[in-house]
Formats: structure tokens, C-alpha cells, sequence
């Protein structure tokens, strides 16, 4: 392993427990699998599976913040998912 992939491992096996959270779930949890593919070999620290927020806001019947541009750039939807919590 090299590279980002073994820097977000790093990341990701410092926290408690890992959870992935993502507004395109569905795109989103594709790319650590491609970094660790195959799928066989992620790692436990890393979340094979993304919480849709889109679907979980509906199912709570909650709107999220509208979230400035650019929109679906991963720093910025980062930091726009901590406002959600």
C-alpha cells in the first residue's frame, strides 16, 4: 500500500469508530473501494459503506443547509457534512 491510500488509513484507524457519511453515497463509497482494490483487501478502518444524507434527511423529514458553491468538491462537502450533525 502507498500513497493516499495509506494516508487515509491513517486518518481513518485514529478515530473511534469510522463512519462514512456522503450526499452521492452511492458514488462516494466507490472510491476507497478503488483504492483498495479489490474490495477484499480495505481495510477495517475504512467504512465500505456511505450514510446517504439526502435519503436520511427525508426519512427524518429535514432539509439540509443549502450548500455554497462548488458543490460536490470533497473539502468543501466535508466540511459542509459537519453542519448537518
Amino acid at each position: 500500500m502507498h500513497g493516499i491510500a495509506s494516508e487515509v488509513q491513517a486518518l481513518t484507524g485514529a478515530l473511534p469508530e469510522p463512519e462514512g457519511r456522503a450526499y452521492y453515497s452511492p458514488c462516494d463509497a466507490v472510491l476507497p473501494c478503488q483504492l483498495y482494490e479489490p474490495m477484499s483487501r480495505l481495510p477495517a478502518e475504512i467504512p465500505a459503506f456511505a450514510q446517504d444524507l439526502m435519503r436520511e434527511s427525508g426519512r427524518v423529514e429535514a432539509s439540509l443547509p443549502e450548500q455554497a458553491p462548488p458543490v460536490h468538491h470533497v473539502l468543501h462537502d466535508a466540511r459542509h457534512d459537519l453542519l448537518i450533525d
